[in-house]
C-alpha cells in the first residue's frame, strides 16, 4: 500500500514492524527488500532482488 503510493520509507517501517512480530513472514520480508531497494541506489537490497538466497527455517516452523 505505501510502496504503491510512493512512500517507501513508511513501507520499510511497516514491514520492519511486521518482521519484528514474525521474522519468518515471507511477504513482509520481500516487501522490506523492495522498500529498502526503493530508498537507495544499489547495495545489498538490490543484490537480494537480483539473486535471492533460500532461507532455511528450523523444523516445525
Amino acid at each position: 500500500m505505501y510502496l504503491a503510493a510512493g512512500d517507501p520509507a513508511t513501507a520499510l517501517t511497516r514491514y520492519a514492524d511486521e518482521l519484528a512480530i514474525d521474522s519468518t513472514e515471507p511477504q513482509a520480508f520481500a516487501g522490506w527488500i523492495v522498500a529498502r531497494a526503493a530508498l537507495g541506489p544499489g547495495g545489498a537490497a538490490r543484490r537480494m532482488l537480483a539473486r535471492p538466497e533460500p532461507v532455511r527455517l528450523p523444523p516445525g516452523v
